[in-house]
Formats: structure tokens, sequence, C-alpha cells
């Protein structure tokens, strides 16, 4: 993806998928981070801890749901970035 927007360079949609490029690389890499952050807490839980962890496991979807979002945003700059590549400038 980010071969594809150096070669805008110098056209109407490079400025526009470059700064949603940013954004979509931010937004992937907070959503692997609450990923692993709830991945790990999960798996470190033992049965016999229940069910005085729950708060554990709502920690953890509260993390995996934030991810979503944080996946959802990118694929949404993922998607302008696509158009920017035919010229798209966002007005």
């Amino acid at each position: 993806m980010q071969t594809s927007i150096s070669s805008l360079s110098g056209q109407p949609g490079y400025q526009n998928a470059l700064n949603h490029y940013n954004s979509f690389v931010v937004a992937v890499n907070h959503a692997s981070q609450d990923t692993v952050k709830g991945t790990h807490a999960v798996l470190a839980q033992v049965p016999q801890d229940f069910p005085g962890d729950t708060y554990v496991f709502v920690n953890a979807n509260r993390q995996l749901l934030a991810a979503g979002i944080a996946l959802a945003h990118a694929t949404y700059d993922e998607s302008v970035i696509g158009l920017a590549t035919g010229g798209y400038t966002g007005s």
C-alpha cells in the first residue's frame, strides 16, 4: 500500500492518500496492541480463579471491541486510499 501511495507523489490524490495511510497504520497498531493485551490476560486465567476473575474477561472483551473499532477505521482509510489512487482529493 505504501508503494502505491508513493507512486502518487505529485498527483492530486497523493496528500489525501498519505493522510489516510498514516491513519491506517495507527489504527492497525492500536488494534494489534488491544488484541495482544486482551489475549494475554485471558490465557493467563485458571479455572480455580472463577468467578473472581470475571473482570479479566470483561476487560478483554472491551479491548477486543476497541480492536474491532480500530480495524473498522483502518478499513475506511484503506477505501479512501483506493479512491485516492484514482485522483479523489476528499472534496
